[in-house]
C-alpha cells in the first residue's frame, strides 16, 4: 500500500510542479495562444484531477494501514495550529487577489502580486 500511495502522490507531485513552473506555462500559453486565466482554469483543473487518484487510494485503503504515530496532548494542539495557518496563508492569498483571479475564473488585475502571501504560494516555484 505505502509504495502504491507513494508512487500516486508522487505522480501528482510532477505534474503539479511542471504545470506550476513559470517557463512550462510561458511555453503552453505562447504555444496554444490562450490567456493567463485560461491557462490558469486549465491548471488547476488538471491539479484536482491529478490529484484525485491519490485521494480515492488514501480513502479506499486507509483502514489497511496500521497507525504510525499517533498524537497527544500538546502536539494535538500544535498540529491543529499548523493546519489553521496553512488554510489561513490559502485563504488570504484568495482574498489578495480575488478568489475568482486566483481560479482562473475572471481576467486578474493589472497588477501583478509577487510579494506577500500570493507570490510565496504563486511564484516560490521558480
Amino acid at each position: 500500500m505505502y509504495i502504491e500511495i507513494f508512487f500516486l502522490f508522487l505522480c501528482f507531485a510532477f505534474i503539479h510542479s511542471l504545470t506550476a513552473s513559470r517557463s512550462f506555462k510561458n511555453s503552453l500559453i505562447t504555444r496554444l495562444e490562450i490567456t493567463p486565466e485560461t491557462y490558469r482554469l486549465g491548471y488547476n483543473l488538471l491539479s484536482i484531477i491529478s490529484f484525485l487518484p491519490f485521494s480515492l487510494y488514501w480513502l479506499t485503503h486507509r483502514a489497511e494501514s496500521e497507525v504510525i504515530v499517533t498524537f497527544e496532548g500538546f502536539a494535538i494542539v500544535l498540529i491543529f495550529i499548523l493546519k489553521f495557518s496553512g488554510l489561513s496563508i490559502l485563504l488570504a492569498a484568495f482574498v489578495q487577489s480575488g478568489i475568482g483571479s486566483f481560479l482562473g475564473l475572471k481576467k486578474s488585475s493589472s497588477k501583478l502580486y509577487k510579494e506577500g502571501l500570493y507570490g510565496i504560494l504563486t511564484y516560490s516555484h521558480d
